[in-house]
């Protein structure tokens, strides 16, 4: 008998129904019509990057999220980095400010974070640059201090012993604590913020601990600054404007707690640096530190900073602004030019 045929031998070869010549148009025509959609549902006003350039559409928003748990991961706020090509020119203009005053001698180098909280847009000059940030650390503190009270609301009145001694700040200074009186926690945080008392901070600190504290860093994802206890502690202005975003947009604290800390802000005794660039009277939560270098770098001899929102109605933006050079008044002079070069520049109404 003859060999049996293999299977596919059974079935003739299909017919093709195109010729490939004529299959490879098709496939180009129908391709250009998906470009021409896409490309016609584009507002040409809107594109903040180059036709083409995937890289950059991908990345033009990103996420900052928290901690993870087991089910969840939550999402603190979007960056928009197309926000910095429709503030370009007020990048530049707050960049004139900051050369001026380079070449001055007045600046060794400063840093800029501004953005629009509603949107996300915004942009940064030497955003990732380190500097000393002093008092700035209390925010964190007291961040940690109203997670504690959300928990336990009687940890805002118990009374806390004060039985240090206030050495670097005069006893006669406002706020200041006076040794043996105990006084509640609740208060100790209206001295440290408005006041910046570092008395009261020290009570708080020793009080709530560094694992509460450092939560407050890891669930915002900013380094902790106290890994190396020979080293100072440093942080940028992205890292810090983080806590005022994550205040703003009520994502580590609750609503009503994080509104408590936000009005108890708005009460700093510090009318120099971005408070004096504002129109007086606009509502401004924020937390300012200095020190002074004890082995000052070049014409770094002081570092100065403060950083909140800046409140208007329909309109809350946060500024960010931390500097180093050879003295406070004239840092505090770059910092108020900086606020009101922003002020004017974001179109704000209103006049000092």
């Amino acid at each position: 008998m003859p060999a049996a045929k293999p299977q596919t031998a059974l079935r003739p070869a299909p017919t093709p129904v195109l010729s490939p010549g004529i299959a490879v148009s098709i496939a180009l025509f129908l391709a250009g019509l998906v470009v021409g959609w896409t490309v016609a549902g584009t507002d040409p006003a809107q594109s903040t990057v180059p036709a083409g350039d995937n890289a950059a559409i991908a990345g033009a928003v990103s996420q900052v999220r928290g901690r993870p748990t087991a089910h969840s991961h939550p999402l603190l706020f979007c960056d928009d980095a197309s926000g910095a090509q429709r503030h370009a020119v007020l990048r530049t203009q707050v960049q004139v400010v900051l050369d001026k005053h380079l070449r001055s001698g007045a600046l060794a180098r400063a840093a800029v974070s501004v953005r629009d909280l509603e949107t996300g847009a915004g942009f940064a000059i030497g955003g990732d640059d380190k500097y000393h940030p002093a008092s700035l650390l209390k925010l964190p503190l007291a961040i940690a201090w109203m997670r504690k009270a959300e928990a336990d609301p009687a940890a805002l009145t118990r009374p806390l012993l004060y039985d240090m001694q206030t050495l670097r700040e005069s006893a006669k200074a406002t706020g200041a604590l006076v040794t043996g009186q105990s006084y509640t926690a609740q208060d100790l945080l209206e001295r440290m913020v408005r006041w910046s008392r570092n008395d009261a901070k020290a009570v708080l600190a020793r009080e709530i601990g560094d694992a509460a504290l450092k939560a407050v860093y890891d669930d915002l994802a900013i380094t902790w600054p106290y890994d190396n206890p020979d080293a100072d502690a440093l942080l940028s202005v992205n890292d810090y404007s983080r806590l005022f975003r994550a205040l703003y947009n009520a994502s580590v604290l609750r609503a009503d707690t994080a509104d408590k800390l936000l009005q108890l802000l708005t009460r700093t005794e510090f009318p120099q640096a971005l408070v004096a660039g504002l129109p007086a009277g606009t509502e401004f939560a924020h937390k300012w530190g200095m020190r002074t270098l004890q082995n000052p770098s070049g014409n770094e001899r002081v570092h100065l900073h403060d950083c909140g929102i800046v409140y208007q109605p329909g309109r809350p933006l946060l500024l960010c602004a931390m500097s180093a050079g050879r003295s406070d008044p004239e840092l505090a002079a770059v910092l108020a030019e900086v606020a009101r070069t922003v002020w004017q520049g974001r179109n704000y109404t209103g006049s000092r």
